[in-house]
């Protein structure tokens, strides 16, 4: 796909087991209403908060219970895969010690649909992200053969259900979700290795040359060549005359090299002919030692050889952008892009640097773009990225051989390798010096409550939305509310604030992301509203302009106006442009806009070429 990558960090196997961790502590005192949330998910539901006085647990407060409960969380998780209902036991000492002092006892009844009652929202999520990474490749669910799972929290029964019934195709369950991902990191990293060394040692027996020989094979491990070099050394005693020579044989008998001569030392090379099978595929070989009479000594496995090159990128899971000193955003590297990968940007300083002075630095931060629930992440705007590190020059680099002033070019050249980390140096016209750069990863700072008012302010927008859908409904609108009310976006993350002005610090970086999320999603939403209002006004208007054109035109005909008119009757050209803002406004893509926009663009400005000419013959 040209754009085949999509996910929500926020959903997976810690988030699930979060909640059920939760539901198996119980609702503080001072929140009734999650209690009873829960109680509805489950009869006879009695948490550790009913029985024990514990709302001041959690992960900062009692971090070695907080883990054991979380492993027994998680050991309940993969019993509900299996079986109906399953207890949350904490074997041996007591979890802690509640606020009356009693010793806590963990045995807390889960039922599955209790289970499947919790992770909802997370699998809505999952399938919207699906659905949206298909929509942005203009693709449906038909057109997917089969959905494959990875991840031990795959095996949740209703997690497969759900991914079935959202695409309407089948779900593979022959590949063992837990162990899908270590498989292939395995045999990626069979794949990748550069070179092979495989070493045998060769047993004497009765009338061999060969004593204690040893061989060791030097091979590529994946090739694009159809011919690849094998070399190899034969060490240990033999006879000086014992002349041996080395034939490989490809496992499927279609191919055996020629008998290749071992040389003085031992060494011998040659090449083998691949397999081609038209896509990555294993050729394996046989190599075989010989003594002089043709007789096979011994013979080892190998080589074994990739061919083609099976080619596996690590792509950049989200956009790094760079905020400059003129609080510009520049793209880094988007989305998607396969890594390594390197950057050039020009940058003007906002103040000068000081030689010699450490503690004057130029920083910038390095922001990670946010997916919305409609796919993009915002690139426009800096505060719906998340703030993941800063870029420094100091003042006190020794290369530095002057001050650098105020408004000066410095280029950046940024390096980013598979594991994602940064190198950066900064080239300097003016001075003519190349200073070190420093990339320091760092969190943003944020408290509950800063995520509180700005949550206050996305309801307020949300609010908006539903309003001008009411009275104007357009599909991309309709399609925003929806999936905020079935993933219950901010629901989660009202909880997820609670949850951190309680002491749980660690929720709070899930919690931001999941409010930039909403935050994109709902400012393209306004966009798109107003996009749909604007080409309806246009059309509108060139109507009416086309209308007035012809009245015209039958009272006081030109050559050039009815010449320009049949063109516009010709192409259809009103009836294709008024077609495709209908589709536009009943479809959430947001190319439809683009191709209606062109359209009514392109007939506009016929109809002022034919308005000209009449104002024009009318002097």
């Amino acid at each position: 796909l040209p754009d085949g990558q999509a996910g929500d960090p926020n959903v997976g196997s810690s988030s699930f087991d979060r909640e059920l961790l939760e539901f198996v502590l119980g609702a503080r005192s001072t929140d009734p209403e999650k209690h009873r949330a829960f109680a509805r998910l489950q009869p006879d539901y009695c948490p550790l908060r009913k029985r024990y006085r514990l709302d001041g647990f959690s992960q900062e407060t009692h971090k070695v219970g907080w883990n054991r409960l979380l492993l027994a969380v998680e050991e309940a998780k993969i019993e509900l895969s299996r079986k109906p209902q399953a207890v949350v036991v904490v074997e041996g000492e007591p979890l802690c010690r509640d606020e009356a002092g009693r010793a806590v006892k963990v045995d807390v009844l889960v039922t599955r649909a209790a289970y499947e009652g919790l992770i909802e929202p997370y699998a809505r999520r999952m399938v919207q992200v699906a659905r949206s990474l298909l929509e942005r490749n203009r693709l449906q669910g038909r057109d997917v053969d089969q959905v494959v799972l990875l991840g031990g929290a795959m095996r949740t029964p209703y997690l497969q259900r759900a991914l079935a019934e959202g695409f309407g195709v089948k779900v593979e369950l022959t590949v063992d979700p837990r162990t899908a991902l270590a498989l292939g990191a395995a045999i990626h990293s069979e794949i990748v290795a550069p070179v092979e060394r495989v070493r045998r040692t060769i047993p004497s027996s009765a009338g061999s040359v060969a004593s204690n020989v040893s061989v060791e094979l030097r091979f590529e491990k994946a090739s694009n060549r159809p011919c690849c070099s094998v070399s190899g050394i034969v060490t240990g005693y033999f006879e000086p005359e014992s002349d041996l020579r080395i034939v490989i044989e490809r496992d499927d008998k279609l191919w055996r090299s020629s008998e290749l001569l071992v040389e003085d030392g031992g060494f011998f090379t040659g090449e083998v002919l691949l397999a081609e099978k038209g896509k990555p595929h294993l050729s394996q070989f046989t190599t075989q030692i010989l003594d002089k009479a043709g007789r096979t000594l011994v013979a080892v496995k190998g080589p074994e050889i990739w061919h083609p090159s099976p080619e596996v990128e690590a792509p950049l899971a989200n956009t790094l952008s760079i905020l400059d000193p003129q609080d510009r955003l520049q793209v880094l590297v988007k989305q998607g892009e396969p890594l390594p990968v390197m950057r050039r940007l020009t940058i003007k300083t906002a103040k000068t640097l000081k030689r010699g002075e450490k503690e004057d630095i130029l920083a910038m931060q390095i922001l990670e773009g946010v997916p919305t629930l409609l796919g993009p992440e915002d690139l426009e705007h800096a505060d719906r990225n998340v703030h993941v590190g800063s870029l420094t020059i100091s003042g006190g680099d020794t290369k530095l051989v002057a001050d650098l002033p105020s408004g000066s070019e410095v280029e950046i050249t940024v390096h980013i390798d598979e594991t994602r980390c940064i190198r950066v140096t900064a080239d300097i016209p003016l001075l003519g010096c190349e200073l070190k750069a420093t990339m320091k990863a760092e969190a943003y700072g944020i408290k509950p409550e800063d995520l509180e008012a700005r949550l206050a302010r996305e309801e307020l927008r949300l609010a908006e939305i539903r309003a001008r859908h009411a009275s104007h409904p357009t599909a991309i609108a309709a399609d925003v509310l929806s999936m905020v009310d079935q993933l219950g976006s901010v629901g989660l993350m009202r909880t997820e604030i609670e949850r951190a002005k309680a002491g749980e610090k660690a929720v709070l970086s899930g919690a931001l992301k999941r409010l930039l999320e909403l935050s994109g999603t709902l400012r393209m939403a306004c966009k798109a509203q107003d996009k749909d209002k604007d080409l309806g006004e246009e059309l509108r208007s060139a109507e009416e302009r086309l209308e007035a054109i012809r009245a015209l035109h039958a009272r006081s005909p030109l050559p050039v106006v009815a010449g320009l008119l049949e063109s516009i009757d010709s192409l259809n050209a009103l009836e294709a442009a008024r077609e495709e803002v209908e589709r536009a406004m009943a479809s959430p893509a947001g190319w439809r806009r683009a191709v209606a926009g062109k359209l009514l663009e392109e007939l506009t400005e016929v109809i002022e070429k034919a308005r000209s000419a009449q104002a024009e013959a009318r002097g």
